[in-house]
């Protein structure tokens, strides 16, 4: 366990969050992210951080951080102004955000001063004052806020979350507002975040030039002990222990994203919350019911938006355990390579695979196969073995020498998988034994005795490779080479 407790365990609430955006009760990983943008606060204007971009698949918490860094720029004495990249941004910022923020600064009723007068007991006439209203255009309000703000030596931070392509128009004001903000030497931050595919779109504009200049932080999988971190600090903080096999099995599941850690934690904690360690069978039932619920939120919503050959071609990945060779792919699907390329791309750009290599791809997250899998009726009898993917992969002798063990139901002698060679030299014979025995496929019980590693292996030769035929009588000295 990884942590000793002494004393009654009284059950306590659930610390984990498995919510979009919720905060963690700690965030792992993503400290040196943050440091970045808190450090070109510091650093003061023409800090490079202070124009940043965080980009990264569903699940991995852009979000999350987006709200930690807004925290550490309060805790430095900036103001933030946190929004989302829907539309009417504009008018938000101008007419609610921007006056909101500065009623911290100013005194919290506007000013007000009298504007007229009528007759009659009640003649005075109000005319509010609020400094960050005096102008109507974001350039003017956000200068009028910046001028507040250098009195109190302090700036603001603004952030958009699911930036998109969408609603160009008004990013492009937002972004010329900035640039010229940095321009003129003002205490302006800008920290956006969005899927790789939007942000993408968005550096090809030929307006937001200063989004290329940005830093970008894309955010991937956490390493496991910081994954194993995230899990056991909030459950040790509480009073709890989990069981090092249980703690292992909640990493691995978790594959580093940090929403799934939320569910698996949350889950894994619910099984038996009045129990003091959560062991293994907890986590294998909280790993079942995170996965459902990040495929019910992510993957099925994701599956609705693509074409009917969109989601053919993850079909054709899908048969894969990993990743996809674009040339197996245009194979099952009967295409050609532009075919192929396009579909490729439009998956790319819809963040549902990620290119791994040349002419390789795979799912941009773990679980998607799984789900992909079961959402597009893809059989398990259809899916190749590892077993079958690493015979494809032998020589011809190699794949011979193997059919010829298939033959027997248990062990074989090596004369009789000579004979069934056609009488292959021992030389030969010699040679493909000790390959097969240095990769893993067979196995040396006794002295002149061969067999298959698993009764896997053995099927799966059965159903890839034909039995060989009875040996044709061969001329005295006469070598048969399946090399």
């Amino acid at each position: 366990m990884t942590g000793v407790f002494e004393g009654r365990w009284e059950a306590a609430a659930n610390p984990f969050r498995p919510t979009f955006g919720a905060e963690p009760p700690m965030l792992a990983g993503r400290d040196a992210v943050v440091g970045s943008v808190a450090k070109s606060l510091d650093e003061g204007v023409g800090s490079p951080g202070r124009a940043t971009l965080l980009t990264g698949a569903r699940g991995t918490g852009k979000t999350v951080l987006l709200s930690e860094i807004e925290d550490e720029a309060r805790q430095r004495g900036w103001l933030v102004i946190a929004e989302t990249a829907n539309p009417g941004l504009i008018e938000r910022l101008v007419e609610d955000r921007i006056p909101e923020v500065a009623r911290h600064v100013v005194d919290p009723e506007p000013q007000r001063r009298v504007t007229g007068a009528s007759a009659g007991p009640v003649g005075l006439s109000w005319e509010n004052r609020n400094p960050a209203r005096s102008r109507r255009d974001l350039r003017g309000a956000l200068a009028d806020l910046s001028d507040l703000l250098d009195e109190h030596r302090t700036g603001v931070l603004i952030t958009v979350d699911e930036l998109h392509g969408g609603h160009i128009d008004e990013l492009r004001i937002l972004g010329t507002t900035i640039q010229h903000c940095f321009r003129e030497g003002r205490d302006v931050a800008f920290v956006g975040a969005g899927l790789p595919s939007a942000v993408s779109s968005l550096l090809s504009d030929q307006v937001l030039t200063f989004l290329r200049r940005a830093d970008r932080h894309r955010l991937g999988p956490l390493a496991p002990d910081d994954v194993a971190s995230a899990l056991v600090q909030p459950i040790e903080s509480l009073g709890r222990a989990i069981e090092p096999g249980a703690l292992h099995e909640a990493v691995e599941a978790s594959a580093g994203y940090p929403f799934l850690i939320q569910a698996i934690g949350y889950h894994s904690w619910e099984q038996q919350p009045a129990e003091q360690v959560i062991t293994l069978a907890d986590v294998v039932a909280g790993v079942a019911i995170a996965h459902d619920k990040i495929g019910r939120l992510v993957v099925e919503p994701a599956l609705s938006d693509l074409s009917d050959t969109d989601r053919t071609f993850l079909a054709a990945m899908a048969l894969d355990d990993g990743p996809s060779r674009m040339s197996e792919i245009r194979d099952r699907l009967e295409a050609s390579n532009a075919f192929a390329g396009n579909y490729r791309a439009r998956l790319l750009d819809a963040d549902m695979i990620v290119s791994i290599d040349l002419g390789v791809v795979d799912f941009a997250a773990p679980w998607m196969r799984e789900h992909v899998r079961h959402q597009l009726h893809v059989e398990p009898d259809d899916l190749p073995s590892d077993e079958l993917k690493l015979i494809a992969g032998l020589s011809r002798g190699d794949k011979a020498f193997l059919a010829a063990m298939a033959v027997d139901d248990g062990p074989s002698r090596i004369r009789d998988v000579r004979d069934r060679l056609g009488g292959a030299t021992a030389d030969h014979a010699s040679q493909y034994r000790r390959r097969l025995l240095a990769g893993g496929f067979i196995v040396a019980p006794e002295r002149g005795v061969v067999d298959f590693a698993s009764e896997v292996v053995r099927e799966a030769v059965r159903n890839q490779i034909p039995r060989p035929a009875p040996p044709e009588p061969r001329a005295p000295g006469h070598d048969i080479d399946f090399s």
